[in-house]
């Protein structure tokens, strides 16, 4: 700008002669010049809107190539020149791959830190909004990076479309209950040292699929999951709630219970706020997995690998390895 306005004002006579005689313009040139200033003024506010836009937004995309808000705003409603997309995207590392490794996982959870902790500062004092389409355990790793940040809006990519869904506020609206399908008060809570924590809105997952971790299991439900599950703010921030409230519980209540294996079929919204809202030290290690079908016809480990979400071990890599053809016991190792 500052160049373009220097080369414009140190050749504004040629400017002004050129235009009065070509267009034969009654005007004085000082007029003239007041018209060429306002269109400078108007083209430097453009220029100004490009650089420092209202709003930004932190994209999670470790899968599909086409999940931008930018290749798809329109369906927001939003004008392109209102929002800054920042997108942490590793999808070279994790589409298509049958094996995360300790050492590609240690080399995103990094990434993704301090890509997040980049969004908070360049987007302080801003709108901001969150959409993502990744493993759940990084999802995890991002929203718990994301802790002191302010977020205000949640986008969702609709399956099978090219459109976005934004989540309205929905405090007046009433929305599906989740509900806790288990009966804490059974005596085997009291002697466990770990749970695995189901938290079903996508799909109901099975007992077949977590025999891996062989110890009790809790069940966060919906009575009728579907795939776009949340569609309110105030959905969402309910089910946190509920979520981190039964965190608090098996701390207060189960002090023996140290370690939550949690399996989520939800929208990425869900445990992205959850991490948001987890506390090292008054709630237990939560270990966010992440789900691979194998189809062996033996067997299987379906959640193969995961990520210690809180804790002094926070963003460490968990493999889940079967011992032995014969039996289905199954170790953690790092």
């Amino acid at each position: 700008m500052a160049s373009g306005i220097g080369l414009v004002t140190s050749c504004f006579n040629t400017i002004s002669n050129f235009f009065i005689s070509t267009f034969k313009i009654n005007m004085p040139p000082t007029w003239l010049q007041l018209t060429f200033g306002i269109v400078l003024i108007i083209i430097g506010f453009y220029i100004f809107r490009l650089q420092f836009a209202e709003r930004y937004i932190l994209n999670i995309n470790g899968f599909n190539k086409d999940a931008l808000v930018s290749n798809h705003y329109k369906s927001l409603k939003l004008d392109r020149l209102s929002f800054k997309e920042v997108v942490v995207n590793f999808r070279a590392f994790v589409e298509g791959k049958k094996e995360i490794t300790g050492n590609i996982s240690d080399c995103l959870v990094e990434m993704i830190r301090s890509e997040v902790n980049t969004f908070k500062d360049i987007s302080r004092g801003r709108k901001t909004a969150y959409t993502g389409i990744a493993p759940i355990p990084f999802i995890m790793i991002a929203g718990k990076a994301f802790q002191s940040g302010d977020l205000q809006d949640y986008y969702e990519l609709i399956h099978g479309t090219n459109k976005y869904m934004k989540l309205k506020r929905g405090f007046l609206k009433k929305h599906p209950k989740l509900l806790l399908k288990t009966d804490l008060t059974d005596p085997q809570f009291a002697l466990a040292k770990e749970i695995v924590l189901c938290i079903e809105l996508k799909n109901k997952i099975s007992d077949l699929d977590i025999a891996q971790f062989n110890c009790p299991t809790i069940r966060l439900s919906l009575d009728k999951p579907t795939n776009l599950a949340i569609k309110t703010k105030a959905q969402l921030y309910e089910y946190r709630k509920q979520i981190i409230d039964l965190f608090a519980k098996l701390h207060n209540e189960f002090p023996q219970i140290k370690k939550v294996h949690l399996v989520c079929a939800s929208q990425s919204c869900l445990p992205f706020e959850i991490a948001r809202s987890l506390n090292d030290t008054h709630h237990p290690i939560v270990i966010s997995y992440h789900y691979q079908k194998e189809n062996d016809g033996g067997s299987t480990v379906n959640y193969p690998w995961g990520i210690i979400i809180n804790g002094n071990h926070a963003g460490q890599f968990i493999r889940v390895e079967k011992v032995s053809e014969e039996h289905e016991f199954l170790q953690h190792s790092v």
